[in-house]
């Protein structure tokens, strides 16, 4: 017979002594709100675990879910994976949303978009982020401008998540996409340069091959009208390109969506074109669709020295791959969806998105400098390994349990590959989970070792996991050195290191722009989705630097780019403005 009900696991009365992770820790990450009457951060894994693999009571044995259950439990007391927040923060509560970003429609019609905002708000107070695409947005009859609906649109969006960030447990985010032919792209542009205004969203500009051939070759491009997509006016294609640039230099807005980057590697054509992703970039979704997001330690997937050496464990490795896209496809399904279209959309292509988190970290245990090209060869060869263990394991849940229902509309069906997942990886900036783990976050290399943030994991002091393993490792100074980074921000010149061992510890703006996207290709040529990652760029650079940025990423292949400078901005106490807000986004 199969289980007609739910099964419940007592509470652990005590937590794993194999995990250092304290009840203040727990308080760190839940808020002071919801923490004084709130379990202990293992007692939340517990919970997590029983609803996620109660999940599967419709079509499992009660003893196989128990054992699910448990296996989901290890996983995440171990700190070999952790989903995005709304799963940790909701999941088996009565708040009903699991995934950590959506992709929202904007209209231009009042009565739709105030229901937009209406279904933000509920996604929002959940802990979850939102994008949008402002591409419909045109010129109406005896109407307000599409520029001045753009601005209103705005700005009323920005209000309303500084409201809704005041009702939620986690910072209200957005992601505001325009496609670089449209009319209003010069206003788009400008709208955050001051680097005070819009405080909640990260802008993109989403970039076209035929607009950066035309900078590239020194051509005209014509901005055409949303509705009819005739020619309005042509300009510079470069001069364009410059002000984007400059604008990004000045406060680190616009980045950059490659839109034919990203529809090359659509899933799911048939169901059309995408236009807009989540506020950090890594999801491209379309209109009402969400993504699961959840990310790999990669500072726990290597093997001790008693084992036979510090190289990577591909069987650990494989076991967590494998493991937690089973763990992501279940949250798909103990969802409750606050909008029908929300649970319609993301049903049919059932997008989940397996990241990474710690790639430092684990660079620093294998002695391999971020800036070398041995870690491009690591991010390549770990993450093609991911993607393929990913993959695998999605087509034996497709087995199982069915292909995603838009199959038939996908790229799968040329091939006769079935799938459950029309994405499985994706690579997030795991700010808050890189927290919990007490890694560094995703795949960038350390900030800065003398300015400790409030916000993300801790490249200093005891919470530094890879300083303090080094240290441990090599018999150096722990004192002596985290005092010199106290002082410098650097280890550069540390008494005691040698110039190699020091450059294990280059913080991001000591790397050139070409290794940080030399990196992010090198993930990106293995992940099903986009890659979150901040190119930080020292002071002096110069707004032309920030332009060959985004053309290196653009010629690369890459989805999208980011391009912050360290000082743009008056306001950043802790690390990159840019990076800062990345680090209070859901993933």
């Amino acid at each position: 017979m199969r289980n007609q009900g739910e099964f419940q696991l007592q509470p652990a009365t005590r937590k794993p002594s194999s995990v250092s992770i304290d009840d203040r820790m727990a308080r760190d990450w839940m808020g002071p709100d919801r923490s004084r009457n709130a379990e202990t951060l293992h007692e939340a894994f517990h919970r997590v675990a029983v609803a996620i693999a109660n999940a599967e009571s419709y079509h499992a044995e009660a003893v196989e879910v128990r054992c699910l259950a448990e296996s989901f439990e290890r996983m995440l007391s171990a700190m070999d994976f952790l989903p995005n927040s709304p799963t940790l923060l909701n999941a088996g509560t009565t708040v009903g949303v699991l995934s950590g970003c959506f992709v929202l429609p904007v209209t231009g019609e009042p009565d739709r978009d105030d229901d937009t905002l209406r279904l933000m708000t509920q996604l929002q107070q959940a802990g979850a982020g939102t994008g949008f695409s402002f591409l419909s947005l045109g010129d109406w009859p005896g109407g307000p401008s599409a520029t001045e609906q753009l601005n209103q649109l705005l700005l009323r969006i920005d209000e309303a998540t500084r409201h809704n960030t005041s009702l939620s447990p986690r910072r209200g985010a957005n992601m505001g996409v325009l496609r670089v032919d449209h009319p209003s792209i010069h206003a788009f542009i400008a709208s955050k340069r001051d680097g005070r205004s819009l405080p909640h969203f990260n802008l993109s500009v989403g970039l076209t091959d035929r607009f950066m051939d035309c900078a590239k070759h020194g051509k005209r491009f014509a901005l055409r009208d949303p509705k009819t997509h005739r020619p309005t006016t042509r300009i510079w294609a470069n001069d364009l390109l410059t002000a984007i640039a400059e604008a990004a230099w000045a406060s680190g807005d616009p980045g950059a969506v490659f839109l034919d980057a990203v529809e090359r590697a659509n899933p799911v054509p048939g169901l059309g074109p995408i236009h807009a992703t989540n506020p950090c970039g890594e999801a491209p979704l379309l209109p009402f669709e969400s993504c699961t997001l959840g990310s790999i330690n990669l500072s726990n997937m290597l093997r001790d020295e008693s084992s036979g050496g510090s190289g990577i464990d591909w069987r650990r490795l494989a076991r967590t791959t494998r493991l937690a896209v089973r763990f992501l496809d279940n949250v798909i399904d103990a969802t409750r969806w606050p909008d029908e279209r929300v649970a319609k959309a993301t049903r049919r292509t059932r997008k989940i998105g397996l990241g990474v988190m710690g790639f430092a970290d684990m660079l620093v245990r294998m002695r391999i400098a971020y800036d070398s090209p041995m870690a491009e060869q690591i991010a390549a060869q770990v993450m093609a390994f991911i993607n393929h263990t990913a993959h695998n394991a999605s087509e034996e849940l497709a087995d199982q349990r069915g292909a995603f229902p838009a199959w038939d509309q996908s790229v799968f069906a040329r091939t006769g590959v079935h799938l459950r997942n029309a994405t499985c990886t994706s690579i997030a900036p795991t700010g808050t989970l890189s927290r919990i783990a007490s890694v560094n976050p995703g795949i960038e290399p350390f900030f800065n070792f003398s300015q400790p943030s409030a916000t993300s994991c801790q490249p200093i002091g005891r919470d530094c996991r890879a300083l303090r393993h080094f240290a441990d490792e090599t018999g150096h100074d722990l004192g002596a050195l985290l005092e010199h980074a106290r002082q410098t921000g650097t280890l550069a010149d540390a008494p005691g290191l040698r110039d190699s061992e020091a450059r294990l510890f280059r913080t991001a703006t000591q790397i050139s722009a070409q290794q940080h996207l030399r990196i992010q290709a090198a993930f990106q040529q293995n992940t099903d989705q986009s890659v979150s990652k901040t190119v930080n760029l020292p002071e002096r650079t110069t707004a032309e630097e920030v332009k060959r940025v985004i053309t290196d990423a653009w010629e690369l292949g890459l989805k999208g780019v980011t391009v912050f400078r360290w000082g743009c901005r008056s306001h950043q106490p802790f690390g990159p403005g840019r990076e800062q807000s990345r680090e209070l986004l859901p993933g």
